[in-house]
């Protein structure tokens, strides 16, 4: 666990890229999830503003060098399946010279990315239990230190709308799927929704991934794969959708003789906590855009479910072991301001004529 910077030591410190299961203990830090563990390593604290939309365009386009600016993002190559079934599909081209970035995979966004402010610790046992950085984020889906800040915020907004959607709806529990285009076609946003319309789907999220990884190893591989150098000589183009709706009325070998497609339900999702959980990992692998990286359809769209009130607490920071006050530590110093964090709690309102789940 990294140390906290002393009495003496005034200078900021820069972080080094936070991986993936850093960070998801950094989102459980901050009580969103269930903690099982005590935290190993603590990561920057978010700085967007909540009430941003999904994916702001600003953080997400970038230029010719990594960075953000004007310049678009070249489209991937039309994807070549080899074999549309099972879900899972090899292909044999290869995106080493594509001209796009994954999350975390560009350059940081500012000079002071991941410098630490203060930090959050334990009221009762400030020397004994885990303390969290409170740093400078870019909020740049693109930069390797502070894209965790631009993924905790969408997977929190995203889950806020996917919990109102299954509530004001009654669609139960919802379950995330994967969704693969047939062999030699563009696998666009609106070829899905055709499909999704033909495989009676009613509403959800959805997230494009361009890619798949050409290791063998699913524990973590997308963790070690991104912090290479050489990643896109590891990765294959196969685009493919994944969703977080209600369950598919279509059983998965009819819609796959009417359509082409294949779909695979992974897993049903228990909670709030559990969809955030697996947004957050889909968004660690998106294609950096200067578009909106999480889609919704149907019943779950937003013409169709509306903010009534918009409303982003400010709730304090609890001890991932033994639940105390969170309070601030800054150059060395224990002060008595306490730590907070925002959360997104807006309520919603079904809106609109009768919903189709083609948008």
């Amino acid at each position: 666990m990294p140390s906290a910077p002393g009495a003496g030591q005034g200078a900021a410190v820069a972080a080094a890229p936070p991986s993936i299961s850093d960070s998801w203990t950094y989102f459980k830090a901050h009580g969103t999830l269930p903690v099982h563990e005590a935290l190993i390593q603590v990561l920057p604290v978010q700085v967007q503003d909540p009430d941003q939309g999904e994916a702001s365009p600003a953080r997400g386009a970038v230029g010719g060098d990594g960075r953000r600016g004007k310049e678009p993002v070249p489209p991937l190559h039309q994807a070549r399946v080899t074999d549309p079934y099972p879900a899972t599909v090899p292909t044999d081209n290869h995106l080493e010279d594509s001209a796009f970035l994954l999350t975390g995979t560009g350059q940081e966004g500012s000079e002071t990315c991941g410098q630490v402010r203060s930090w959050a610790v334990c009221r009762d046992h400030p020397g004994d239990h885990p303390r969290i950085k409170r740093g400078q984020s870019c909020g740049w889906a693109g930069c390797p230190v502070c894209w965790p800040t631009w993924a905790h915020r969408a997977a929190d907004r995203a889950g806020s709308r996917l919990e109102a959607y299954g509530s004001l709806h009654g669609v139960g529990r919802l379950a995330h799927y994967t969704f693969n285009p047939p062999e030699g076609t563009a696998p666009s946003w609106e070829a899905f929704y055709q499909v999704m319309r033909q495989a009676g789907g009613r509403g959800g999220a959805v997230l494009r991934h361009p890619c798949r990884t050409r290791e063998t190893t699913p524990e973590r591989k997308w963790e070690r794969l991104l912090r290479r150098a050489d990643w896109r000589m590891h990765i294959r183009e196969s685009t493919h959708f994944h969703t977080i709706s209600g369950r598919i009325p279509m059983k998965s070998s009819t819609f796959y003789e009417k359509t082409g497609w294949t779909y695979k339900r992974i897993r049903p999702l228990e909670d709030r906590e559990d969809i955030e959980r697996v947004l957050f990992y889909l968004l660690s692998h998106v294609q950096v855009t200067g578009q909106n990286v999480i889609r919704y359809f149907g019943r779950c769209h937003f013409s169709h479910l509306r903010i009534k009130h918009r409303y982003c607490p400010i709730l304090p920071l609890r001890c991932p072991v033994c639940g105390a006050p969170m309070v601030l530590e800054v150059d060395g110093v224990l002060t008595a301001e306490e730590a907070t964090r925002r959360k997104t709690m807006h309520t919603y309102q079904v809106a609109g004529p009768p919903v189709r789940v083609l948008q």
